[in-house]
């Protein structure tokens, strides 16, 4: 059962995109969200060695500028929560972003970042690598948002049956979130085969056994298994795509792979991930 969501707030308009979805989950679930605002110090001194009071001074304006940056982040956030009447808890952490999400994330059922993150605006305006590594490291599961993300029903769960896949499934269950609509199963896959209807198969009775109705799709195609999960989505009008290891042998290489980077570059769905 979803409880709490943990967002990391970057400002961005990816950032927006997420609240607006968290927003949404936490009227429905009636969950507490909680907003973590992350000043970059690390990023901000970088490795400098420079002595000097006037070096110094210049980095603590820097980093009391993005403390500001951040406080104004969470603010807007809490007046949001208010207008809704949604319940929630503002953090405002130091660090790296990714190792603060990490132990932050212990306490809380689902991480809801961007598909792009903007944790380093203070130092560079390209996007950061931070959801790539809770991608690899976080404890709990992260949803993607993109920043224009669509208000689709319905639920398309990518299933391939590699143990990334079952846990993912597992995951998703226990989340608490098979609730936002109906459910599809998809296989993707150059030709149709018994072995494929099976996979698919023992996913929906998986989901059976918690009393969630799903359908199989099998969708064959030459095309890639990314670009084939984003027409799905978009044709099916889902509101949330959730995601396991896919297509590849290699699947420990699935969170930094071409699946991965397809869907999320891609997609303008919200995609539900766990390692």
């Amino acid at each position: 059962m979803l409880k709490t969501i943990l967002l990391g707030l970057d400002g961005s308009p990816h950032c927006e995109a997420c609240v607006d979805l968290a927003l949404r989950w936490a009227k429905q679930f009636d969950c507490m969200l909680v907003a973590l605002g992350i000043v970059d110090e690390p990023s901000i001194r970088g490795d400098a060695t420079w002595e000097g009071r006037r070096v110094t001074a210049v980095f603590d304006h820097l980093v009391e500028d993005a403390r500001h940056r951040i406080e104004g982040i969470l603010e807007k956030f809490a007046l949001r929560c208010s207008e809704e009447q949604v319940a929630f808890k503002l953090l405002e952490d130091v660090g790296y972003p990714d190792a603060q999400i990490f132990r932050e994330s212990e306490r809380y059922d689902l991480i809801m970042l961007g598909t792009q993150t903007y944790f380093h605006a203070d130092t560079q305006t390209r996007p950061c690598k931070t959801l790539e590594s809770v991608l690899r490291n976080a404890p709990r599961p992260v949803t993607a948002v993109p920043q224009a993300a669509n208000d689709g029903e319905g639920i398309l769960i990518a299933y391939d049956g590699s143990l990334q896949a079952a846990r993912t499934l597992q995951a998703f269950v226990s989340s608490g979130l098979p609730p936002l609509g109906g459910v599809e199963v998809v296989y993707v896959g150059s030709e149709k085969s018994v072995a494929a209807a099976k996979v698919v198969d023992r996913a929906i009775d998986f989901l059976s056994f918690h009393d969630i109705p799903a359908r199989p799709k099998k969708i064959v195609t030459l095309d890639p298994p990314g670009k084939a999960l984003v027409a799905a989505a978009a044709k099916q009008n889902a509101g949330l795509l959730v995601m396991g290891a896919f297509g590849q042998p290699k699947i420990r290489e699935f969170f930094v792979g071409s699946v991965t980077c397809t869907v999320l570059q891609s997609t303008q769905v919200p995609v539900f991930l766990y390692h």
